[in-house]
Order: C-alpha cells, then structure tokens, then sequence
C-alpha cells in the first residue's frame, strides 16, 4: 500500500495528545501529515493528579497545586510540607480541551473516528486497517495495546490482574471546612475489604473538593459499594451536608507485565501501552510526558536501576495476598520518612543507600512473606 500519512497514531488518549502537543511545540513548522485514529469521539473525562518540583510543558494547564501533604490510618496521622514539590491537578477537559484546540486549527493533522483491526509492517511503512478504511505511514504510534493479543495473555493467566479503581464524588459544603492548601493522599480509616481501600481528598477551596474512594484489588466494585463508602466517610470526617454537583470513576493497571508483547506490529508505543504507568501507585501523566519528550527530542531513556521493578513486585504481591497488610506499611512509610523522600523514591530517583535507610522503616514480615513465595514460585516454574 502507499503512504497515506508520515506519522500515525492511534488512541487520542492523553499520552497521543502529548505527544501532538509536544512535537508541534518543537516542531512548529514541521510539514509532516499526521492522523489521528481514536475509536470514541468523545475524548475520556477524567483528572490527573502528580507532584512536580520543576516546570514542565503542561505547567499552564495545572489548575490547583497544593504544599501540604496528609496521610492517615487507624494507627495515626502524618502532615508534612513537600516542598520543593507541590501535588498538582489537571482537569481532563482542560487537557484535551487545549489538544484539540490545536488539531483542529492546524490543518495538518487529520482526525478519524475509527477502530484499528490490524497493522502490519513491510520494512519501511507500517498499514494499519480499520473499520473505516486503510492507511500506511513510515512512523506509527499507538497509547492502546492490541487487544486480540492482550485477550489471548488473559486467557492464559490463572488469576485476575490487579487494578487501582476508584470513583469520586466533587462535593461542596456549606461552611468551611477544607484546608486549601492541604490534600489528603491517602487516608486507610476504612473497612479494609474488598482489597486495599483508602481514601483521597483533594479540596480546591475551603467549601469544595474531590473525595474519591480507591482500591488496590483485583475486582472493580459497583457503584453502589463505592458509594456507600463514600458516604460512610464523608459523613463521618467531612461532613452530613455536602451536595455532590458531579462523579467521576476509572481504573488503572497495576501490573509488571511486558507490554511490548501486546503491541500493534510495526509500531511504537506511548502510554499505558508503553507500560509507563507506574505498578505500584498509577501515576502516569509525568512519566508519559517524560517518554515523549525523549521520543520527540530522539534521545533514548536512561536505564533505570532494576531494583525499582523488584520493589513494586513485592509490594503488589502484598496487595494481591495480604491486602490488609498495606494500610500498616503505608503508615509506616509516611511517619517514619519525610513525604519528598517518598515522593523521589516513587519517582525512581533515589540511591540504593537511600532505599535501604528508607525499607528498614517498614515492617519486614510482609515483605519477607512475600519474598519468599515470589523465589519459591520462580524455582519451581524452571
């Protein structure tokens, strides 16, 4: 087939958007044709939450940013200053509301409500097929894995993956009662069932926030148990007089799996796809960011140290088997460190002498536990 395009991608989720908006930004008068293919007109609501110590290419879109950091169990609370950090928030409608703004003015860009079937690679340009026709470009990327392959490894797996879900409710009160300038990351004063449950509350003025309830677990909830939970909770810790003006709900792997594996041939990938969420806490947004400008820039990410991976796997083996065991780790990790500390030891930035100060503050039985299942499980499957 002949070329239709020069650069292809496929998803119009936020790791594609970022990367459009990232190579136009460098690229300005960059003559190259891109499409891009999405099967939903309708770009995903949602928000994104990270911490940041320096500007970054998204740094006008973040609406609140906060300097204060809480963490809570039954064990005890922790409030922390973050600084140089702040945590911030990007409204999904913001985000894309900008995106788009941009493809639909630059008349470069093509935009296409279609699913992708298949792609293939003949050496020098990768096809793609979709249900409202065939394209071909030398360079495709895509932010969604092949889902005929990715069904495939699930039929394959003895157990179900792990998730991070949630749903939140925007709620507003009557009298102040919020803290501006403190969030809470993750409060574990909960029912531990179903899985590892806390609960996280951004508040954008002293009468209105964000409480959303989150599960580390292997099976989404209904609505109705979030729900319940929610009230539980706001009533108990906010407030019996709050009016929820809207919701929002989602779910995010925690996985080790190698998603090059699920990759469309002939392509490259961005995203969850690339598997750049982070398995053990979902975080994303500046991890993608991050991958583009590389990609842009043609420079080649930096190794990042294997114990990082060996880490999250234990962790997210305690969570698939001793769920109630995270509300006691996590309180450990935020009381007995400072919350920067754990913010760059979740951003894969510290050394292992700073690894080793830090893990010597958690409880060694889980992990111990969980260690030893893991190397038992690998000698026995050689």
């Amino acid at each position: 087939m002949q070329q239709t395009h020069d650069i292809i991608l496929i998803g119009a989720g936020c790791s594609s958007m970022q990367w459009l908006d990232v190579y136009h930004a460098k690229n300005p008068d960059s003559e190259k044709r891109i499409l891009l293919l999405d099967k939903d007109a309708e770009s995903p609501q949602r928000t994104w939450c990270f911490w940041s110590a320096e500007e970054h290419h998204f740094d006008h879109l973040v609406s609140h940013r906060w300097s204060k950091v809480k963490f809570a169990s039954p064990l005890g609370e922790v409030i922390q200053e973050i600084d140089p950090f702040t945590y911030q928030y990007v409204s999904g409608s913001a985000f894309f509301e900008h995106a788009y703004k941009n493809v639909n003015a630059d008349g470069r860009i093509d935009r296409v409500t279609a699913e992708v079937k298949k792609t293939s690679f003949n050496g020098s340009l990768t096809t793609v097929e979709t249900n409202r026709g065939t394209y071909a470009a030398p360079e495709v990327y895509s932010s969604v894995p092949n889902s005929e392959k990715l069904d495939n490894y699930k039929k394959k797996q003895d157990e179900p993956g792990l998730w991070q879900h949630f749903r939140g409710w925007f709620i507003d009160t009557e009298e102040d009662i919020f803290d501006p300038e403190l969030i809470t990351l993750m409060d574990f004063r909960t029912e531990q069932k179903g899985g590892a449950v806390f609960f996280y509350t951004l508040p954008f003025s002293t009468k209105r926030a964000l409480v959303e309830c989150t599960v580390f677990g292997a099976e989404p909830w209904e609505e109705s148990d979030y729900d319940e939970r929610l009230r539980e909770y706001t009533e108990r810790y906010i407030s019996s007089d709050i009016n929820i003006s809207h919701r929002e709900a989602g779910q995010i792997p925690m996985s080790m799996m190698d998603f090059d594996a699920f990759r469309f041939d002939g392509t490259k990938s961005l995203g969850t796809a690339a598997g750049l969420v982070k398995p053990s806490t979902g975080y994303m947004f500046l991890r993608s960011l991050r991958n583009v400008e590389r990609i842009t820039d043609g420079t080649k990410a930096p190794e990042k140290p294997s114990r990082f991976a060996f880490y999250d796997r234990l962790l997210l083996g305690i969570i698939r088997d001793d769920p109630h065991q995270i509300s006691r780790i996590m309180y450990h990790l935020f009381s007995r460190n400072s919350f920067t500390h754990v913010f760059r030891f979740l951003d894969e930035e510290t050394s292992f002498k700073e690894d080793i100060k830090m893990l010597s503050t958690l409880p060694y039985v889980p992990f111990l536990k969980q260690l030893t299942k893991q190397s038992l499980s690998r000698k026995s499957a050689v």
